[in-house]
C-alpha cells in the first residue's frame, strides 16, 4: 500500500427497516445510560443500525468498482427475509460487554454473505491504519476494530460468520425489545457504508434498493 494512497474502511451491509433501526436506536440510549459508555453510539451523531455482510480496507479509488459489484449481486438476491431471534450479550474487551440482536443465519443469508465476501476479495488491502475510518471530532481510532476489519475474512466470515445488529455496550437481553421475538421482516436495501470506531456504520457512501433513500446522518 502506496503510503499516499487515500484508503478506507468499508463495511458492506444490510440495512434494516426504519421500525427496527428505531428500536436499535431506542435501546442504543438505554444502554448509554446504563453503562455511561458512547464508545458505540447508534442514531444522531453515530452510526446506522446494520447487518455486517463483509468488511475490508480498500483504495478509494476502487470504491466505485465495489458499489457496482454488490449492485449486480443484490439484484440475484433480493429481497431478504430475516428473523431476529434473541437479544445477546459477548465480551470484547474485560468487563466490556456489546449487546445486539441476533439474526438467524438462513441459507439466503449465508448465501449472499459468501457472495459479497467473495467479490470484496480482490479489493482488500492487507493493512489497515488510523486515518481509514469515520471517526468523531476529538476520537482516536480504536485499534481493536481495525484489527477486526483486517481479519474479518479469515476469521469472521464463512463458517465463522455470526449475522447480528449490535445495539450498544453494556448487557441487554430479550427483555430489553418491545419487538415480538422471534421477529421476521423483510430487508430491501443493502449499502457500503464507511466505517467507524465500535464497527458502527459511520457514513453511507453508496446505497440499492429501499422504497425511499435512507435519510443522511447527522
Amino acid at each position: 500500500m502506496h503510503k499516499d494512497e487515500e484508503t478506507i474502511a468499508v463495511d458492506i451491509a444490510l440495512i434494516p427497516p426504519a421500525e427496527i433501526r428505531s428500536e436499535v436506536g431506542r435501546i442504543n440510549r438505554t444502554l448509554i445510560r446504563r453503562s455511561r459508555d458512547r464508545g458505540v453510539l447508534l442514531g444522531p451523531g453515530g452510526g446506522i443500525a446494520h447487518i455486517t455482510l463483509a468488511m475490508a480496507p480498500i483504495r478509494a479509488a476502487d470504491l466505485s468498482a465495489v458499489c457496482e459489484n454488490l449492485r449486480e449481486i443484490w439484484e440475484r438476491h433480493r429481497p431478504l427475509t430475516l428473523t431476529l431471534t434473541g437479544v445477546s450479550s459477548v465480551m470484547t474487551a474485560p468487563s466490556r460487554p456489546v449487546s445486539g440482536f441476533d439474526i438467524a443465519p438462513a441459507p439466503a443469508l449465508r448465501a449472499l454473505h459468501n457472495e459479497v465476501v467473495h467479490s470484496l476479495a480482490p479489493f482488500a488491502l492487507t493493512e489497515t491504519v488510523p486515518r481509514m475510518l469515520a471517526v468523531r471530532k476529538g476520537e482516536v481510532a480504536d485499534p481493536g476494530i481495525l484489527e477486526y476489519i483486517r481479519e474479518f475474512k479469515t476469521a469472521h466470515a464463512g463458517d465463522q460468520y455470526s449475522p447480528h445488529i449490535t445495539l450498544g455496550v453494556g448487557d441487554a437481553g430479550d427483555q430489553d425489545t418491545r419487538l415480538p421475538l422471534p421477529y421476521q421482516f423483510i430487508n430491501e436495501t443493502v449499502a457500503v457504508c464507511h466505517l467507524g470506531n465500535g464497527g458502527t456504520c459511520r457514513a453511507v457512501l453508496s446505497e440499492v434498493g429501499g422504497a425511499r433513500p435512507l435519510a443522511p446522518l447527522p
